[in-house]
């Protein structure tokens, strides 16, 4: 296929993320970026921009939950609590 008559659909997509603490200091901030690309394309449609941003937005999530620092200082900042319980639901009922 020739490349003269293919266009690309391109995505980046940016988050200024920060953590604060309870207190409202805040104890992190990082900018993430993910980028899509679609290439080789024939006709320029919203569907092709469409997958183009949910690969953009897919490598984005994956960056923020590989970094050990923001997964830290989230771990360092979450409240104490107690582990939930969850009850098996009873023969005939739904789960709640």
């Amino acid at each position: 296929m020739s490349s003269f008559w293919a266009g690309r659909a391109q995505a980046e997509i940016q988050v200024n993320l920060r953590l604060f603490d309870r207190t409202g200091a805040q104890v992190y901030s990082r900018v993430y970026t993910g980028q899509g690309e679609v290439p080789s394309l024939q006709l320029a449609t919203g569907s092709n921009a469409v997958i183009a941003l949910q690969g953009g937005l897919e490598r984005l999530v994956q960056a923020v939950l590989e970094d050990r620092a923001f997964v830290a200082a989230l771990l360092a900042t979450a409240p104490a609590s107690e582990p939930t319980r969850v009850r098996a639901p009873r023969a005939g009922r739904p789960a709640a």
